[in-house]
Formats: structure tokens, sequence, C-alpha cells
């Protein structure tokens, strides 16, 4: 039986701090929600899809305390500031934080014509305590020819007024394993999650068919005790020719479905159910609910009685004009099955 810590951090919690959404935080509310990218912040009504304000003084939102967001502005170079917008004045900026101390090597964010010849991420994880943000960050950079560079920083933001000060480096433990425990080895997981007494990890598996042609896999939610090594759950969530996962937010849902329709599968009714979503618990792998697919869909969540997507696509080509990522949110009705409303991010 899967212990009542486990099930406490699966459950749905009430908007807080860092109460995470895609791409970015819910307000205190949870009625609304404050999302970053390359060419701004902006807070969406997420009742009616419209947008409350927009700014280009930040990228990436971090957590709501009282009337205040906290947020990051990234460059594309090695400067990083730390802005408090007040929610009060739509967005405002009451203080800024530069900070001076990355290697110069670190790029916080990826130009539009940056380059190819050159991989960099820039990640961060915070945890607050009393008033003080504790940010930790983690940059590299890998350049197809030569050594790489990594480094890792920790940085203490006072809320009140902004002052930075450094400290050491303690990574903040993520609730997820990132080492194979001995259950999954020389098994191709797909999911895992790790808590101090049990290990939870989806995994595929191939089936035995006739031809390649009709190849089949099949995704298999497992739980063991981590003390004693006993196997506490094994149940088939899906099976089917490319089987496709995506984890909801902090592990709470589990989405899958079938990318490539069956030969046999000739009836609309069939194809419809094969290619909706299937969200499941991952503490037991129940069905919550079937959710529509939308193409170019890569994150999806639960909130309420609604799902919410994002999708990636690409504007055409139009005389001479390149064509550029645009990125949309969109909000499902769970009962009817219907999108309810959904935003081009970064629109004018």
């Amino acid at each position: 039986m899967l212990s009542a810590l486990l099930f406490s951090l699966l459950l749905p919690a009430p908007p807080g701090a860092g109460t995470p959404f895609l791409g970015g935080v819910l307000d205190t509310t949870g009625r609304a929600a404050f999302l970053g990218g390359p060419s701004g912040l902006e807070a969406i009504n997420l009742s009616t899809g419209d947008r409350l304000w927009r700014t280009q003084a930040a990228h990436r939102p971090l957590l709501v305390v009282g009337d205040r967001l906290y947020a990051l502005t990234l460059y594309p170079d090695h400067r990083l500031t730390v802005v408090s917008l007040d929610l009060t004045a739509r967005g405002v900026v009451r203080w800024r934080a530069d900070i001076t101390s990355l290697p110069r090597w670190v790029i916080t964010r990826e130009a539009d014509n940056s380059s190819e010849e050159i991989e960099s991420s820039f990640q961060t994880n915070w945890q607050l305590v009393r008033r003080t943000l504790h940010l930790e960050w983690h940059a590299t950079v890998r350049p197809i020819a030569g050594p790489g560079k990594q480094d890792r920083g920790r940085l203490l933001i006072d809320l009140d007024n902004g002052r930075v000060e450094s400290a050491e480096a303690a990574l903040l433990s993520p609730r997820s394993t990132s080492e194979l425990s001995p259950q999954l080895e020389k098994r191709a997981v797909r999911w895992k999650w790790q808590t101090g007494e049990q290990l939870l990890a989806v995994v595929q598996e191939p089936l035995v068919c006739e031809s390649d042609t009709d190849r089949l896999h099949r995704l298999v939610l497992c739980a063991w005790d981590l003390r004693t090594g006993k196997a506490l759950l094994s149940r088939e969530l899906l099976r089917g020719r490319r089987p496709v996962l995506l984890c909801g937010l902090d592990g709470r849902e589990l989405w899958l479905r079938d990318a490539v329709p069956a030969p046999d599968e000739s009836s609309s009714a069939s194809r419809t159910a094969t290619h909706h979503w299937a969200v499941v618990s991952p503490l037991d792998g129940q069905l919550i609910t079937r959710v529509p697919f939308i193409p170019g869909t890569y994150a999806a969540t639960l909130l309420d009685n609604r799902a919410y997507c994002l999708s990636v696509g690409l504007t055409p080509r139009f005389r001479g004009h390149s064509s550029r990522r645009v990125i949309t949110l969109h909000a499902i009705d769970l009962e009817s099955g219907q999108v309810v409303w959904h935003r081009k991010l970064g629109e004018e």
C-alpha cells in the first residue's frame, strides 16, 4: 500500500507562493497565471483567457508573495536580474537586483540567432525562507568541438529591498530520482519518482508481434518499497505502436496516448478514443479523465474542471520572412471536451 506521505505529495494543493503552472506560476487565488517566455512575462485570466497585463521587464516567474510577483530577467549573455513586480499596478517594477557574479561564459537566455555550435542551459531552483529567497542556479555550456563548462551557485535575495548576498551552493533536493535504482536497471524507464520510502516508475516493454509493422509496446506503472525491495504495484497503463507519455506538473498526473493508429482502427470513434489523452493517477494508474489531443502539445495539467495545454507551432513564411515558433495556451472543459479558449503567448 502506498504511503500517506506520497499520497499527500501528489494531491492537488491550494495555490501558494510557488504553485506551478504551465510555463509559470499561479496567483494566490488560482484564478490567474503568470507565464514567461523569451519576449517577456504576461498575466492571463484562466477563466476567460484574457491577458491582464504584459511586461518585458522579466522572463521567468518564480513565486508570488502577497501582492508581489518575483521573477528573473534573462539575457543572451551572463547577466541576470531579479525583479519585484507589483500585482496591484499591472506588473510595475518596484525594485531590481542585478546579479554580477556569474561567470562570463554563462548564457542565461538563448538569443534568437544563437550559434548552433554551442549548446547552453541555465536552470534555477528556489526556496523561500521567511522573507529571503534562496535562489540556486546551474549553468552549462557545451561547444560541439572542445570541452564543456558547468558551474553552480547560490544567491540570497531579500524580498523587501532586493539586497543580494552570495552563499555556498547546496543544491535543493529534487523529489525525483536522477540515478537508476536496482529495480530499474535494464528497463526502458519513461518516468520515475522517489520518496523516502517508495519508488514509482513507468517502464516501456515490447510486446511479441508477428511482424515489425505490427510491433507494439506497453507502458507499465510499477512501485517498489525501497527498504525491502518488495514490488508493490505493476499495472499496464497503455499499449500501442508509439506510446507517448507526458508528466503533469509536480508529477500529479500522467498523460498517455498512442501517437500511431493501428491499421484496424477504421472507425472514427476508435481513432478518437486512441488519440485522446488518458490522464491517470501516478499513485495507482487509475483513469482520472480523458482530454482531447491538441497537435503540438508538449506540456499539460489539470486544474479544477479544466485541462490546460501548451502547444508549439510555426507561423507560415510570408514574403521572405522566416517562420517563427508560436506557443499557444489552450483551456479545455473536461465535461464537454471542448476548447473553451486559446491564447497565443507573446502576441502583440
